[in-house]
């Protein structure tokens, strides 16, 4: 074997993120096309390499809700420091599994968790509404999470009478279209 040092940018992968090995034991060669299928422009190739990042950055930003949400119990400063900063960390690894195929490789299984960890994601959001609308989950943080603060919700809903010095609703897009509509 040679002291080549294996790169992924030029050097073949298999879809675990092993090197692939040439007859004698050097490491094989990227093919040009490698990746490409017959036909495929570079714009198919680009868009499909932008679905794969947006499947990588949204199933690291629902892994890390997990432990946001559980460090909003114990420490809440803590549970909306994770929660805040899940964006960026979420695009620098899904970054770098479009890079790496072998960072790909650990993410695919990972985020790999079948219906269950949909079902988690699905529900995660609501659970964290009810969880803010019962005072277990401080706004700041239920907001970071996503969720849409109580006071805001109740206004919406008329529960809580409008006054000079509540906010309007244009601050939260999925009400004010419809507020804006029944006020017309």
């Amino acid at each position: 074997m040679s002291d080549e040092i294996f790169d992924p940018e030029i050097h073949a992968a298999d879809k675990d993120g092993n090197p692939s090995l040439n007859k004698n034991g050097t490491f094989r060669k990227k093919r040009r096309d490698a990746g490409a299928g017959r036909g495929t422009s570079s714009r198919t190739t680009k868009t499909a390499g932008t679905s794969q990042h947006r499947r990588y950055e949204e199933g690291v930003q629902g892994l890390l809700q997990i432990p946001a949400m559980a460090l909003s119990f114990v420490n809440p400063v803590d549970g909306f420091c994770v929660a805040h900063h899940t964006p960026p960390i979420s695009k620098a690894v899904a970054d770098l599994a479009i890079e790496r195929p072998e960072v790909a490789a650990a993410l695919d299984k990972v985020l790999s968790v079948g219906p269950y960890g949909a079902l988690l994601g699905a529900t995660l959001p609501l659970v964290i509404q009810l969880m803010h609308n019962h005072g277990m989950v401080p706004e700041s943080m239920a907001k970071a999470m996503g969720a849409t603060p109580k006071k805001d919700i109740e206004r919406h809903l008329k529960l809580v009478p409008q006054t000079e010095t509540t906010p309007q609703y244009d601050d939260i897009p999925e009400m004010s279209e419809e507020l804006h509509d029944v006020a017309a």
